[in-house]
């Protein structure tokens, strides 16, 4: 029976075939972001926002060793990694450079034959730029694999990643985030990809009063697994990222005249709706939400939604009678939440009959789990 293990208890089991190679594997959630408070720098509390894990589409990234191999002084080498190569490989750089300031670690030559090899790829590539937090996904899978490489993992156990960056000098889940922040170089606008990573659930990220994520305050609330998820998303619309996502903010940088409002819908209304599993005041609250933080963007995007596309999906759900719709992040995914998996069934049809191939669509639901990391024998099938 699989058994979920504390870094404490986690060892190398003496009984192994040290010729066999093993896999270390990772594998992350996805999230919803239902938009930032505050993007105007000197206002008291900066960003801040909530959103929501989700089971799927999930990342999943792995490394080759053998149980001989140490767990310090090795060698990485990037494979398969396709257009994420470049960013895995900066990111595998800083976090090891961060993490080895505590476990006294290298990140040796990778030409010198005598260092054992940890084969890095990527076994299951989110989609990139869709607004479900692709790039935090990336990079924290990197970085967890790399705190799980200095940890002495128990092959065949299944460890939370909480828990190996608790071990990472972490006394608390806050200190944790951090941890992961540092050490991926994400998180700066917004901690709800972190939390993701490390919690799941439904998250409240109340911002940070100097712009630094030392310590930010993150909420975790169980989210209800009944729910439903219907993400569409339309082929059309281009993403933002980059030069274009930055100079976006630097447009629209003046103070946030809802962010009170959008503070009491979080804490009067989706929390407790959360807490309740009252969907309906949760849709309500969720899709005027979005609506006052796709304000802040109205001058770039030329309406609280990323463009007409996005737009006409989210009227036509509403229309439909679905409440809890909205633009995830930049968007241009759509996400619509419901009650049930046949009504989830029944939207993505009328989706498709209405948008045929023009939407892509996805059926997922809220994860309370975080991510996991895990070992197998490499010759298996991911």
């Amino acid at each position: 029976m699989e058994k979920d293990l504390t870094v404490n208890e986690i060892g190398m089991r003496p009984d192994l075939d040290l010729e066999r190679k093993y896999r270390v594997v990772v594998q992350s959630p996805a999230r919803l972001h239902f938009g930032l408070m505050e993007i105007c720098h000197g206002q008291p509390m900066l960003y801040g926002g909530c959103g929501i894990a989700l089971d799927e589409p999930s990342t999943r990234l792995s490394y080759e060793l053998r149980p001989g191999d140490p767990h310090r002084g090795v060698a990485w080498q990037v494979e398969n990694a396709g257009p994420w190569h470049d960013r895995i490989q900066a990111v595998l750089e800083r976090s090891w450079q961060c993490l080895s300031k505590t476990q006294n670690g290298s990140l040796h030559d990778r030409q010198d034959p005598s260092v054992p090899m940890h084969r890095f790829r990527i076994d299951r590539p989110p989609n990139p730029h869709s607004g479900l937090g692709s790039g935090t996904q990336i990079a924290c899978c990197v970085a967890t694999l790399v705190a799980a490489s200095l940890s002495k993992l128990e092959f065949g156990s299944k460890v939370a990643a909480n828990e190996i960056w608790l071990g990472m000098e972490a006394q608390t889940e806050q200190t944790a985030l951090a941890r992961l922040a540092e050490a991926t170089g994400r998180g700066l606008r917004s901690y709800i990809g972190l939390a993701s990573h490390l919690l799941g659930g439904f998250l409240f990220d109340s911002g940070t009063p100097s712009g630094m994520n030392q310590l930010r305050g993150v909420a975790r609330f169980v989210a209800p697994e009944n729910w439903h998820v219907v993400l569409a998303c339309p082929r059309s619309s281009s993403a933002v990222s980059g030069t274009q996502e930055t100079d976006y903010f630097l447009r629209c940088a003046i103070p946030n005249p809802n962010r009170n409002l959008m503070l009491d819908l979080i804490e009067m209304e989706m929390i407790p709706a959360i807490q309740a599993s009252d969907l309906a005041r949760f849709g309500d609250a969720v899709y005027r939400y979005g609506r006052y933080g796709g304000e802040l963007f109205r001058p770039v995007q030329g309406g609280v939604y990323r463009d007409a596309e996005v737009t006409e999906l989210v009227d036509t759900l509403r229309n439909w009678g679905v409440t809890a719709v909205g633009q995830s992040s930049w968007g241009p995914t759509v996400y619509a939440v419901v009650g049930d998996p046949n009504e989830a069934t029944r939207i993505e049809d009328r989706l498709h009959h209405r948008f045929g191939d023009q939407v892509n669509t996805m059926l997922t639901k809220p994860t309370n789990r975080p991510c996991y990391v895990s070992t197998e024998l490499a010759d298996l099938p991911c």
